[in-house]
């Protein structure tokens, strides 16, 4: 009877380690939205359950997943920006409140941003003796290093953005003891308008919480461009349904935020890719030795180094390959082209493809949305210079700009679809044809002027918009949008910096003078000067500053190069402080006059831009004519001559006090 329990009791033992065999098998076949339905996204043995697998059983890319920072194909630049940006939202010396990282699958995103949590957290938790010590994301018990959000984690009937919102609500709490990073790489249904603009909401909920301790908030967002039909209405379009990227999941307002921090990755470069398939196959000798592979791997993996950027993908084909039998053709995911990576194909050609028809054919087949983009032929005309560092033939010029123009024609007038590819095909085989020495090193690459233009645009509409509120609520007067970009713009600014300069002196000199002057003369003094104000009135040129006409506005040196991401978020930033300007302006000029009746937070008021006024408002960017700096270059000077009231005080003495280090001198006051 024992004999037969013992027999009974193995017998169980053994089908429940091959039922977890089997069940950890299908865990770690299934896709990373499906393996988590539970709160939180733990490891295995986070959770308490240990399962004996060997690890032979695991895939390659699960067995030599990266366990240490230095072990993850990321470039040390990249790892440092990304290291930086979450110390500093740790610490709370930044006012960062999200940290997006964007770039295409495979690029060490995710790996990087949890292998960062597993090292910082833990030192930046607030732990007291009265609280239980927390461990990291692989221990057994006590708070995780990460948490992490899957879109099929709804529970009792809930839609998706009612489970994220939910998510977001209870992830606050995860600060000081219980500190964890929360991670969202698994968005909702985006490509749904309401279930999109709803996700954007909720994040906007995020960056406005009044909770000044909210933890780190990380989006992870892989970027793909999505093929689509030549003859379908979305094929020419920039939306959702073609480009999943953070412009058209997130928005303008999620994305001009400063308080979100964006930072872009790149497809793993072949050094990186190439050194850790070595590593992975020096482990795996005994698998390539099996199947005869083992003298092939080094081609193998150079080749797979330098056509794939994708990481996993490619540690998934090198294990496909050594563990087969028979020769197989390297298949790996499409990689998707980047913006300036199409660009440069076209002006300076491909390697790999010396048949220019053969490049452009793939090029335009692969990335459709991309070239067919308007967007794409801005980049063309700014960049084709850069070829052999601008040092062709003039002919060869004057072929392009006409090929570009004769594009823009047909895309505009006549309607031709493959006007955008006559342009990509005219200017590689222009520049294709040049026949001279080695051609030398190009340049770098840069963003279209367009680009610049209309940002300079967005902060002239707002700062109008600020300048006719003020206008509007402190001094009763309207002037027409054609009146602001014709004279107010520069102007106005500047006659309320000479009064402002007036004020500041006069209250200086009043303050020196007997209690019973001090009345006497602000009585008699005109009323228009103490009534600027430098916090609400705009005392600078709508626009920006002038720039001189010898000064800093030729030359490639003007433009953002490519890769300047520090650049492009301080004129995010920019944008954004003139909004949250305008908004707090009107706040206060509210309170001021107690009614909002006056005030036009969303734009110009009932008087309507005419083609005039648009055209007027295109024309004011940072490159103005020096002939405008010279009629303000003494601005600051006060040529009122018969204003006799400054005259007389220009030759008074002051009086002597003890405590003179903030009193005008008397070339001051002449200046009066």
């Amino acid at each position: 009877m024992e004999q037969h329990r013992q027999s009974k009791r193995t017998s169980t033992r053994y089908g429940t380690e091959a039922f977890d065999k089997h069940m950890t098998k299908w865990h770690n076949s299934r896709s990373n939205s499906q393996k988590s339905i539970g709160r939180l996204s733990r490891t295995p043995s986070s959770l308490g359950v240990t399962v004996d697998e060997p690890a032979s059983t695991l895939p390659w890319y699960q067995k030599y997943e990266p366990r240490t920072l230095g072990d993850i194909a990321l470039h040390k630049r990249k790892l440092a920006d990304v290291q930086a940006a979450l110390e500093e939202m740790l610490s709370g010396s930044d006012t960062t409140r999200i940290l997006l990282l964007t770039g295409p699958s495979g690029s060490s995103k995710s790996t990087v941003i949890k292998q960062l949590a597993r090292d910082l957290i833990p030192q930046n938790r607030n732990v007291t003796r009265f609280s239980l010590q927390p461990t990291s994301e692989s221990g057994s018990a006590g708070t995780t290093d990460y948490v992490e959000y899957h879109s099929d984690q709804v529970m009792n009937g809930q839609n998706q953005i009612d489970s994220f919102r939910e998510f977001l609500n209870s992830a606050r709490y995860r600060s000081r003891v219980n500190l964890s990073l929360i991670l969202v790489e698994d968005f909702p249904n985006v490509f749904h308008d309401d279930t999109r603009r709803a996700f954007q909401k909720v994040l906007l909920e995020w960056l406005n919480a009044s909770d000044s301790n909210l933890p780190p908030l990380v989006l992870s967002l892989t970027e793909c461009e999505i093929e689509s039909d030549q003859n379908s209405y979305r094929a020419n379009t920039f939306n959702v349904d073609c480009m999943y990227t953070a412009e058209t999941i997130l928005g303008k307002e999620l994305l001009d935020d400063p308080r979100l921090k964006r930072i872009k990755f790149n497809p793993v470069n072949m050094t990186l890719t190439k050194k850790t398939l070595n590593k992975i196959a020096s482990k795996e000798e005994v698998a390539f030795q099996k199947s005869g592979k083992w003298r092939q791997r080094v081609g193998y993996i150079t080749h797979l180094s330098q056509t794939c950027g994708d990481i996993r993908s490619s540690i998934c084909a090198l294990e496909f390959w050594a563990t087969s039998h028979g020769d197989l053709e390297l298949a790996t995911r499409h990689q998707p082209t980047s913006y300036f990576h199409a660009i440069g194909k076209v002006i300076f050609g491909s390697k790999d493809t010396p048949d220019d028809s053969e490049m452009l054919d793939a090029l335009i087949s692969s990335t459709s949305g991309l070239v067919s983009s308007a967007n794409f032929k801005l980049g063309l005309l700014e960049n084709y210079e850069t070829f052999n560092r601008g040092d062709f033939s003039f002919e060869m010029a004057s072929t392009i700009t006409d090929a570009l123009s004769l594009s823009d024609l047909g895309q505009t007038r006549l309607q031709i679809p493959e006007s955008l590819e006559y342009a990509a095909r005219k200017v590689r085989s222009t520049l294709g044809s040049w026949r001279g020495a080695d051609q030398r090193p190009q340049g770098r690459a840069n963003f279209p002027v367009e680009w610049k233009v209309r940002r300079q645009q967005s902060s002239f509409q707002v700062q109008s918009e600020e300048y006719l509120n003020v206008e509007v609520c402190k001094y009763n007067a309207a002037p027409r949008p054609h009146n602001i970009v014709m004279s107010d713009a520069y102007y106005g600014p500047a006659i309320r910096r000479q009064l402002l300069y007036k004020r500041k002196s006069l209250e200086q000199y009043i303050s020196r003078l007997p209690p019973d002057q001090q009345s006497a003369i602000a009585a008699s003094t005109n009323p228009d000067v103490f009534i600027v104000d430098e916090v609400i009135d705009l005392v600078e040129r709508l626009g920006g500053d002038l720039v001189s006409g010898n000064g800093h506005v030729a030359g490639p040196d003007r433009h953002a190069a490519v890769g300047e991401d520090s650049a492009a978020m301080d004129t995010r930033r920019t944008l954004a402080a003139l909004e949250s300007s305008k908004r707090r302006k009107i706040a206060q000029l509210s309170v001021r006059t107690g009614e909002n009746d006056g005030l036009y937070a969303g734009g110009l008021p009932e008087q309507e831009l005419d083609d005039e006024d648009h055209a007027m408002l295109a024309d004011v960017i940072d490159d103005s004519s020096g002939e405008e700096e010279a009629v303000g270059a003494n601005e600051d000077i006060d040529n009122d001559e018969d204003d006799s009231f400054y005259a007389m005080l220009s030759q008074r003495v002051p009086l002597k006090r003890q405590h003179t280090s903030e009193s005008l001198s008397d070339s001051d006051l002449e200046m009066l």
